[in-house]
């Protein structure tokens, strides 16, 4: 399908979130690294494609 990839880079990135937790010894501030890294990958693609939208017009 076509959300095949984006399945897959979520699924990697809770399963290094999920060893970066286990191997901390269960802090959970170690949650901390994923999300964030996923909110600026979001943030960058918005920006990103106002950016197209605005050049576009």
């Amino acid at each position: 399908s076509q959300y095949g990839s984006i399945i897959g880079f979520f699924a990697s990135i809770m399963a290094i979130s999920y060893y970066f937790y286990i191997f901390s010894g269960g802090n959970p501030a170690v949650a901390a690294i994923p999300i964030s890294f996923i909110l600026f990958i979001v943030i960058y693609f918005l920006f990103r494609r106002r950016e197209k939208e605005k050049v576009e017009i």
